[in-house]
């Protein structure tokens, strides 16, 4: 199960690094597989609890990023894309809230320094391909996961 969660994650990633843009269908994809998966290996108790808990962080988290951005840009629309946004809601049943956290913080760096070594290198595109950088990062933790860690 494993394997096809990373075979809809490489779709992802591949259209995301070529076009910036990923289709609804993909994403859709990826989060049935994403739940199917997590329920088949979690606990229900700790699958509804990380859904609950890390939606709830995302949720305050945004409101605080969207108030912020509301008065420091004054309402500037598309800093984010739609489909990061429904990318990561998809991500929140695998984690638990500090796992999820600690996820967020190394995969968003990893995103920020990936854009910053392109804008460096003559790619000046302003727009971060963040579901590829997340959907390596996370490929790479359920590779650790599944074959290293166990």
């Amino acid at each position: 199960m494993v394997i096809l969660l990373i075979i809809t994650l490489v779709f992802l990633i591949i259209s995301d690094f070529k076009s910036h843009y990923v289709y609804i269908w993909q994403i859709i994809l990826f989060g049935i597989t994403q739940f199917i998966y997590c329920f088949l290996t979690l606990e229900k108790g700790v699958l509804v609890q990380n859904i609950l808990v890390n939606n709830m962080f995302l949720l305050v988290l945004s409101l605080s990023v969207g108030i912020y951005v509301f008065f420091r840009f004054r309402g500037k629309k598309g800093l984010i894309g739609w489909g990061d946004i429904f990318f990561i809601v998809c991500l929140v049943p695998y984690f638990s809230f500090n796992r999820f956290l600690y996820f967020m913080i190394i995969s968003l760096g990893v995103s920020l320094g990936y854009w910053a070594i392109s804008y460096l290198f003559g790619q000046r595109s302003r727009e971060i391909p963040l579901i590829s950088t997340l959907g390596i990062c996370y490929s790479i933790l359920l590779i650790y996961d599944n074959v290293i860690a166990k």
